[in-house]
C-alpha cells in the first residue's frame, strides 16, 4: 500500500511539472475547500478565519419492522455534531460524535433488531494538507456513501480505523477529480470463547476515483465513484453473524468466498425548473471472489425536490435494490438496506421547513428474498423521523 501511494504521489508531481506553471497557478487560485464536492466535504464546514467551528443536529423518530421471523417497534432519539479544530495552517482535527437512545420492543430469533443506547464516533481524524493537491487523513474513517466509495451496499456507513491519502488530480470550478487510497481495519468485537483465538488482523483496502461535474449553481451536476476494494482476514465472529443476514458460511465460522471486487456509483441532479429538481442515482457491486449468481448487487432510483416557497421544500425518492448472497460481508450492512440475499424497494417522502430548520421524513421498505432461506423471510419496515437541519456554531 505504501509503495502504491508513493508511486501515485511521484506520478502526480511529475504530471504537474510537465504541464507547466499555468496549470499550477490555476490550482493555487482555487480554494482548498473546493477540492471535493462542496455539498459533502467535511472541509467545507470549516471557516478558515476561526480555529474552531462546527454544527449540531438532533433526530427524533420511530420505526417498525416485521417479517415471519422478527418484529419490533422502537422510538429513537439521537444527537450528533460535526467539529473542526484548526491546529496549525496545514493540520486540523475533524470529528463526528453521536449519542443515540433507542427504546422499544423487539422479538427476534437472531437478535437482529434490538433497541439500545449507544455513544459512537462516525468519524474522528487528523487531516494533514501539505499541498493543495494532497490530503492525508488518519483516525476513524466514515464510509458514509457521499464521503467514500459512494455505494451503501458495500458496507452501509461503517466506520473503520485507518489511513487515507486523497490526491486532488483535477481541481477546477466545474470539474474535480480525486484519487482516494485507503487502508483500514474492519471493526468487530468478540467475547465468545467458542471462536478461534489469535486470528490475523483484518484489513480493508480501497482505491477510488471520485469525479464531480458541475457546481451548485449549474442546472446539471453529478458525482461519480469507481472503486477497487478488498477485504482480508475477516474474523470468524464476523462470518458467524453474517449467516442470518444472507452470506454463505457453510462451516459456521468462515465465509465460503472472499470479498474483493469493484464498485461504481453515480448521482445526477437536474434543475428542470428553478424550484424543481430531478434526481437519478444508481450503484453496482461485483465480488469477483464468488461465483455467478451469488456475487452481484445493484440499486437504481430517482426522486424530486420541489421548492414550494422559501420556507418549504418537498422531496420524494424511490430506490430498487437487488443484492445476491455473497456480494459483500453482510455484517457491515444494515437492515434498513435489506441486507444480503434480498431484493425490493425503498420509498421516502420528506418535507423541509427552512424557516424552522426542521425536516420531516417518512420511509417504507418492502424486501423479498433472492433465494429461499430458512433463516430469512420477506420483510417490511416503516419509519418516520423529525430532524433539525445542521445548526452551525
Amino acid at each position: 500500500m505504501k509503495g502504491l501511494i508513493n508511486k501515485v504521489l511521484l506520478s502526480t508531481l511529475a504530471v504537474q511539472i510537465l504541464i507547466g506553471t499555468s496549470f499550477a497557478d490555476e490550482q493555487t487560485k482555487l480554494s482548498k475547500q473546493n477540492s471535493v464536492n462542496p455539498k459533502t466535504s467535511t472541509a467545507n464546514i470549516l471557516n478558515k478565519n476561526t480555529k474552531f467551528s462546527g454544527s449540531w443536529r438532533i433526530k427524533l423518530g420511530a420505526e417498525k419492522l416485521n417479517d415471519e421471523i422478527s418484529q419490533g417497534t422502537a422510538a429513537n432519539l439521537s444527537g450528533s455534531m460535526k467539529l473542526n479544530y484548526q491546529l496549525v495552517e496545514s493540520l486540523r482535527f475533524y470529528g463526528e460524535p453521536k449519542i443515540s437512545i433507542s427504546q422499544g420492543q423487539a422479538q427476534s430469533l437472531y437478535g437482529e433488531f434490538e433497541p439500545n443506547n449507544t455513544f459512537s464516533v462516525d468519524e474522528a481524524l487528523i487531516n494533514f494538507a501539505p499541498h493543495d493537491f494532497l490530503d492525508l487523513n488518519a483516525g476513524v474513517l466514515s464510509h458514509q456513501p457521499e464521503k467514500r466509495i459512494g455505494n451503501a451496499y458495500l458496507m452501509a456507513s461503517s466506520s473503520f480505523p485507518g489511513i487515507e491519502a486523497a490526491i486532488h488530480v483535477l481541481n477546477f470550478e466545474k470539474v474535480k477529480m480525486d484519487l482516494l487510497l485507503e487502508e483500514s481495519i474492519p471493526t468487530s468485537y468478540s467475547l465468545d470463547s467458542g471462536v478461534e483465538e489469535r486470528e490475523a488482523s483484518p484489513r480493508f483496502h480501497a482505491q477510488s476515483v471520485k469525479l464531480n461535474l458541475g457546481d451548485k449553481k449549474d442546472y446539471l451536476k453529478s458525482t461519480m465513484f469507481i472503486t477497487k476494494y478488498q477485504f482480508d482476514n475477516l474474523p470468524s465472529i464476523v462470518a458467524q453473524k453474517s449467516i442470518t443476514r444472507g452470506n454463505t458460511v457453510s462451516d459456521g465460522y468462515h465465509y465460503d468466498y472472499g470479498f474483493s471486487g469493484y464498485s461504481a456509483a453515480v448521482l445526477v441532479e437536474y434543475d428542470f425548473l428553478s424550484n424543481f429538481t430531478l434526481l437519478a442515482l444508481g450503484s453496482y457491486l461485483l465480488n469477483d471472489q464468488a461465483p455467478g449468481g451469488l456475487n452481484k448487487g445493484y440499486s437504481t432510483g430517482g426522486g424530486i425536490e420541489f421548492t414550494v416557497s422559501k420556507d418549504l421544500t418537498l422531496t420524494s425518492k424511490v430506490d430498487k435494490f437487488y443484492c445476491e448472497p455473497d456480494v459483500a460481508p453482510a455484517y457491515y450492512s444494515t437492515y434498513q438496506l435489506g441486507l444480503n440475499n434480498r431484493q425490493g424497494y425503498i420509498y421516502e417522502l420528506g418535507m423541509e421547513f427552512t424557516n424552522y430548520k426542521l425536516k420531516l421524513k417518512a420511509g417504507y421498505m418492502d424486501s423479498d428474498l433472492v433465494y429461499k432461506s430458512g433463516l430469512m423471510a420477506k420483510r417490511t419496515s416503516y419509519s418516520i423521523k423529525l430532524e433539525t437541519l445542521d445548526v452551525k456554531f
